[in-house]
C-alpha cells in the first residue's frame, strides 16, 4: 500500500507534460494559419456594412437603405466603386460596436480582427472548461481539450472566413459556449442574460426562448428575457423607435426565396456559399435559378414548400425529444446528459432554420462537435466518436462550392456540401437527448433541476 503515491504520482504531472506539449504545437499551427495568412488576406467585406451601420446609428440614422450605407461609405473614406452588402441586423448590434466609432476603418478593421481570436479562444477555454460537470474530470481534462480544441481552431476554414471577413461568429461563438458552460452548472440567471446578449446581437440565439420555456428553466427564462428586454429599451432609447420599425421589413427580406437588396439584383438565399435548407431545395427544383441546371423544372413557390416540410419536421423532431415528462416510463429524474444535447440541438436548429445559412457560420458547431466527441468517449463509443469527427471535418475543410461540376446531376448536392453534415450532427444530438426509460409501475412527476 506504501507503494501507491508513488505509482500515481507522476500521472498528473505527465499528463500536464502532454497538455502542455499540445498547447504549444496548438499554437505553433494556430499563430501562422489563423493570425499572419489571415492577416495578408484580410478584406472585411462583411465588416464593412457593420462598420457602417455602426456609424449610422451612433449618429442616430438608419442604416438598412443602400443610401445610408453608401452615404456613410463616403463619409468615411471609402472609394466610390467599392462594393457594399446590407447591414441586417438588429440596431443594438450597431450600438453594441459603437466602442470602434472613433478608429478608421482599417485601423477598425485590425481592432476586431483581434478581439474575434481573443473570443475564439476565451470560447476554447469555455468549453475545455463546459464540457465536464465533474470537478475531477475537469482537473484532468481540461488542458489537453484546451489544446485540441486550439489545434481544431487552427486548421478551421471557417474560422479563417470569419477572420478575413470581419464577421460576428466569434463573438456568438464565445457566448454560446459561456452560456452552455453556466447552464451546466444550474447558473441559470447568468445563462439566461449570456443568451439575451446573444439574441439581441444577432436574432437566431433567440430560440432559447422557446427552449427555456419547453425545459421549464423559469429563471433562466426570465433572465434571458429581461435581458433582451433592457437591451431593447437602451437600445430604443439611443436611437428611437422608428429605426427598429426599419428593421421589420429588413427582416421579411430574408424569408425563403427572398434577399435583402433584392431590388438591386441581390441573391443571397440561392449562392452556392448558403448552405441552407432553402438554399439547396431552390438549386435542386427551381429552373432558370441562375446556379444550377436542377433535377425539376419549378417554380421557387415549390422550393420554398419543400424547405417549409423540411423545417417543419425538424421543428417537430426538436419538440418531441424536448417535451418534458410526455409518457410515464420516462424518468423524472433531470438528466445533465439530456439537458446538454438538447442544448445543442437548439444551436444547430438555430442555424438550420434560417434562409442563410454562410459556410462561415459552421464556426459555431465546434461546440456541439465537441459535445458530442466527449460524450461518445465517455460512453466508450468509438464509431460514432469517429463519425462525429468525419461530420465535423466535412463542415471544416475549404470547398469549391460554385465549380462547375458542382451545377448539376447528383453533384448539385456537393454544393450543399456543409449542410449535409450538419443535417447528420443535429440526428446525433437528437439521439444523444431520448430520454432514459424507467419501470412502468413508477409515475413521472416534473421536478426541478437540483442545484449541485
Amino acid at each position: 500500500m506504501s507503494e501507491s503515491p508513488t505509482t500515481n504520482e507522476p500521472l498528473p504531472r505527465s499528463r500536464n507534460r502532454w497538455a502542455l506539449l499540445l498547447i504549444v504545437v496548438a499554437f505553433a499551427f494556430y499563430i501562422p494559419l489563423q493570425i499572419i495568412l489571415p492577416l495578408r488576406g484580410l478584406h472585411g467585406n462583411d465588416f464593412k456594412h457593420i462598420y457602417l451601420g455602426m456609424q449610422a446609428l451612433t449618429e442616430a440614422s438608419e442604416p438598412y437603405s443602400p443610401q445610408a450605407i453608401l452615404l456613410q461609405a463616403s463619409l468615411h473614406g471609402f472609394r466610390p466603386g467599392d462594393n457594399f452588402n446590407p447591414y441586417v441586423y438588429l440596431p443594438f448590434t450597431g450600438l453594441a460596436m459603437a466602442f470602434l466609432k472613433p478608429f478608421t476603418f482599417p485601423v477598425a478593421s485590425l481592432v476586431w480582427f483581434a478581439l474575434n481570436h481573443i473570443f475564439t479562444l476565451a470560447a476554447a477555454w469555455f468549453m475545455a472548461t463546459g464540457l465536464f460537470v465533474s470537478p475531477d474530470e475537469k482537473q484532468r481534462w481540461r488542458s489537453l481539450l484546451f489544446g485540441a480544441l486550439v489545434l481544431v481552431l487552427a486548421l478551421n476554414f471557417p474560422l479563417f472566413r470569419t477572420l478575413t471577413a470581419g464577421q460576428l461568429n466569434c463573438v456568438l461563438l464565445l457566448c454560446l459556449a459561456a452560456a452552455f458552460n453556466t447552464f451546466m452548472r444550474q447558473r441559470d440567471l447568468t445563462a439566461g442574460a449570456i443568451l439575451g446578449f446573444a439574441a439581441m446581437y444577432k436574432l437566431a440565439p433567440g430560440l432559447y426562448l422557446l427552449h427555456l420555456a419547453l425545459r421549464r428553466r423559469w429563471r433562466a427564462l426570465v433572465s434571458m428575457f429581461a435581458t433582451c428586454a433592457t437591451l431593447g429599451v437602451i437600445s430604443i432609447a439611443a436611437v428611437g423607435w422608428s429605426i427598429h420599425l426599419d428593421f421589420l421589413p429588413m427582416l421579411k427580406q430574408m424569408s425563403y426565396g427572398h434577399s435583402t437588396w433584392e431590388e438591386h439584383n441581390a441573391v443571397f438565399w440561392k449562392e452556392p456559399a448558403n448552405q441552407s435548407i432553402n438554399a439547396l431545395a431552390t438549386h435542386l427544383l427551381v429552373s432558370g435559378n441562375g446556379f444550377t441546371n436542377p433535377w425539376l423544372e419549378l417554380e421557387q413557390r415549390h422550393a420554398n414548400a419543400v424547405t417549409k416540410v423540411i423545417t417543419f419536421a425538424l421543428i417537430a423532431a426538436y419538440i418531441a425529444a424536448v417535451w418534458p415528462c410526455r409518457r410515464a416510463d420516462i424518468t423524472p429524474q433531470p438528466d445533465s446528459r439530456r439537458e446538454a444535447a438538447l442544448f445543442h440541438t437548439v444551436l444547430l436548429l438555430a442555424l438550420l432554420i434560417p434562409s442563410l445559412m454562410w459556410d462561415h457560420y459552421m464556426l459555431l458547431v465546434l461546440l456541439p462537435v465537441a459535445w458530442l466527441f466527449v460524450d461518445s468517449l465517455r460512453q466508450h463509443c468509438h464509431l460514432r466518436a469517429t463519425i462525429i469527427l468525419l461530420l465535423f471535418a466535412a463542415t471544416a475543410i475549404p470547398w469549391p462550392f460554385a465549380a462547375p461540376e458542382n451545377t448539376s446531376g447528383a453533384r448539385i448536392l456537393l454544393m450543399s456540401m456543409k449542410l449535409l453534415p450538419t443535417l447528420g450532427l443535429y440526428a446525433l444530438c437528437l439521439l444523444a437527448a431520448k430520454p432514459h426509460r424507467i419501470a412502468p409501475q413508477k409515475r413521472c412527476h416534473h421536478a426541478a433541476p437540483p442545484a449541485e
